[in-house]
């Protein structure tokens, strides 16, 4: 079908495509034509827990950055950079990351997103009008749901989370279980994670999850949209800069959550890393982190200055062998992810494929020529395959790394 109407939003192109009667999710295609001289046909997979009038919005180019503007500057500043194979872009530099591939979005009402979660559960998710105001330092990055926030959504959701949780309760010796979510945009890990609190097995104690970001209008509202389904689950959420003390809690937090929160490796992680050192319980807590790689050389920083203070980051290794291994197959340490002098990360990189217009490639070819050709299923896989689930514990950094050497 065509699209409905072309949109330009910041250096993006679009195109909203509303979802027919009677189409099935993951199963039906949409089709449209796009470009000049009567456009170029595309086809995309209509996204798991879509439904009837639901709009997607597909990105399908950008704006030439390079057209003079009312003062008739036309800077090659703003002109495209060249193309590059991933495997290069892992040496650092600025990060070019598009909206994500695969959301869906609600008719009638255009900042409604819907996220499926692991037991079936669906979200509806807003970003307010009100997002942006008093935001700050506010990148735009908190008015969408994110690959890595959907990982992680699912995976509190689902039976491995669940386990995970009922560990953390039964630790607590039915002392109340209070968690926090840094970075938390519209929401979406945080309010996974009340679901999942609500969902264990047995008595369960007083439950609190706290969400915090610069804003939290559409925290509030996405808060009072999706209301956990158990009386013993409070959600509530908070303004918060990292590396400031939080104003409104009083003991120390048995979980911490949070998806990309490393993405932009020129900010200084000190604040983040700050705030977790500062809030996490150092006898029993655990931070879980969804981290989607980007710039590994830098974001390994964020790591080893973690572990300079005594909190160890692994591989959540539940995940790892778990049924999201099919998405998320990458088993390299974060010593080893992107690391150049790492002979498993080189094969990683090397012998992993990934999808290119029905085509297999290596994955460490892949350019950004190569990820235009990309479906928006193929989109999604390409992003997944470059998500990791961390956990986090406070230990003896020293100790681990003599008998990592040994």
């Amino acid at each position: 079908m065509p699209g409905d109407d072309d949109e330009e939003v910041e250096n993006g192109l679009f195109v909203s495509l509303v979802i027919p009667e009677g189409a099935v999710a993951g199963v039906d295609s949409l089709t449209f034509q796009y470009g000049d001289d009567g456009g170029q046909e595309f086809e995309v997979l209509i996204p798991e827990g879509s439904v009837a009038g639901d709009v997607l919005r597909i990105q399908v180019g950008e704006r030439d950055l390079t057209t003079p503007t009312s003062d008739g500057d036309s800077s090659k500043a703003n002109a495209k950079s060249p193309k590059s194979s991933l495997l290069e872009e892992l040496g650092g530099g600025e990060s070019d990351e598009s909206s994500p591939i695969g959301s869906s979005k609600s008719a009638g009402n255009d900042d409604i997103e819907v996220v499926r979660l692991g037991d079936g559960t669906v979200l509806k998710l807003g970003s307010s009008q009100k997002q942006t105001q008093g935001q700050g330092d506010g990148d735009g990055t908190s008015v969408m749901v994110w690959p890595a926030g959907r990982i992680l959504a699912e995976t509190l959701t689902s039976n491995l989370g669940i386990e995970f949780l009922n560990d953390i309760i039964k630790k607590s010796d039915g002392d109340p279980i209070r968690c926090l979510e840094v970075g938390s945009g519209l929401g979406v890990c945080g309010l996974a994670l009340a679901h999942a609190l609500s969902a264990v097995d047995g008595a369960k104690p007083q439950c609190e999850v706290l969400l915090t970001d610069l804003c939290v209008n559409a925290l509030n509202e996405n808060i009072q949209r999706n209301p956990p389904p158990s009386p013993n689950v409070r959600v509530s959420a908070g303004s918060h800069t990292w590396g400031n003390a939080l104003q409104f809690k009083t003991d120390e937090f048995k979980l911490i959550i949070g998806a990309d929160l490393i993405y932009d490796s020129k900010k200084p992680f000190g604040p983040l890393l700050s705030t977790i050192y500062q809030q996490l319980d150092r006898e029993n807590g655990v931070v879980v982190l969804a981290v989607r790689w980007r710039k590994p050389d830098l974001e390994r920083c964020f790591f080893a200055q973690a572990e300079e203070k005594g909190l160890v980051f692994e591989l959540w290794p539940s995940f790892v062998n778990s049924e999201f291994s099919n998405r998320c197959p990458c088993k390299l340490s974060w010593e080893e992810y992107g690391n150049p002098q790492c002979e498993a990360s080189n094969e990683y990189f090397h012998n992993r494929k990934v999808m290119v217009d029905g085509k297999l490639l290596p994955f460490s070819g892949i350019t950004e020529v190569d990820m235009e050709k990309m479906s928006a299923n193929e989109y999604l896989s390409f992003e997944e395959s470059q998500i990791q689930l961390l956990t986090g514990r406070f230990s003896d950094a020293k100790n681990r790394k003599k008998l990592r050497l040994n």
